[in-house]
Order: structure tokens, then sequence, then C-alpha cells
């Protein structure tokens, strides 16, 4: 009876840990010129933060800094630190961080602000991705790239 509870336990957990609900995202690439791009940082800092984020405290830091640490500890316990992300522009005007494996980055990677605009082109991509909540911001992660369309209009970016 205690291998079948045992059993039954595990097969919950697995289940519940695994079953994220995907929905399908869709969105203009958009730009920040000024971006924490943890995944670009050498190995060193990184492994430096993911130490600080799993051993800091944070009781003599400020408010604003004690709010970066947490979302650090966050990117930590989801294995996103070192994950590539975008930005996307919703069409309701919310900006989404969406994670992306290597591959699907390097498809998004080499397209410029600059080219873009002077082009009046932008960027569509619609993926599959999964949401992950961090107080009161959500992250995506994308389980899927479905497509990438360069269309004409101009492409959102700030400072």
């Amino acid at each position: 009876m205690r291998n079948i509870f045992a059993v039954l336990v595990i097969y919950f957990a697995v289940c519940n840990c695994s079953s994220s609900v995907k929905q399908t995202m869709e969105g203009d690439l958009s730009f920040k010129l000024v971006d924490a791009k943890f995944f670009e940082m050498p190995d060193s800092v990184l492994v430096n933060l993911e130490t600080k984020a799993k051993t800091g405290t944070y009781s003599n830091l400020t408010e604003q800094d004690k709010n970066t640490h947490k979302f650090l500890v966050f990117l930590t316990q989801n294995k996103l630190l070192r994950t590539p992300f975008v930005h996307l522009r919703r069409d309701n005007g919310e900006i989404a961080m969406v994670f992306l494996d290597t591959i699907d980055y390097n498809k998004l990677k080499d397209y410029s602000v600059h080219n873009l605009l002077n082009s009046n082109k932008k960027i569509r991509i619609r993926a599959e991705v999964a949401a992950l909540k961090f107080d009161s911001i959500t992250v995506y992660k994308a389980t899927k790239l479905l497509s990438v369309d360069i269309q004409q209009g101009m492409t959102y970016w700030k400072k």
C-alpha cells in the first residue's frame, strides 16, 4: 500500500511540474537600447550572480536592489539566467519578455532596430509560450517558435 501511495505522489508531482498552461503569443519584436542581457555576460559573472542568488541575503539592500535580487533568484531557479530572450510588443501594447532556446534566438538576433527603422519594417512573431509568474511580473518561456515574418510597419523601441 505504501508503494502505491509513493508512486501516486511521484506521478502527481511530475504531472504538476511539467504541465504549465501553454498559449499562443503574437507580437512585434521590440527593442530596448539599454538592456541587461544576462545570457551575453561572461561565464564568470554568471557564476557569481548564481552563487549570490542562491546564498546571498539582501537585508542591507535598497528596495529596488532587493527586487532585482529577487528577480535574479527567480531567473536562477527557473534556469532562465543563461537563456536568451527578446521583447515582444503585443497588440494590446504590453511588452512581454519571452525566453527562447538558442536555436530560435539565433533566428532573431541579427535584426537591428536601426535597419528596421530605416526600411520601415517590423518583425512579427508567433510562438507557443508558457507563462511564469514573478510577483506582479509575468515572463514567458517559448516552447515553440511558430513564425517569424517581416512586415511593413514601425518597429517599437525605447531607451
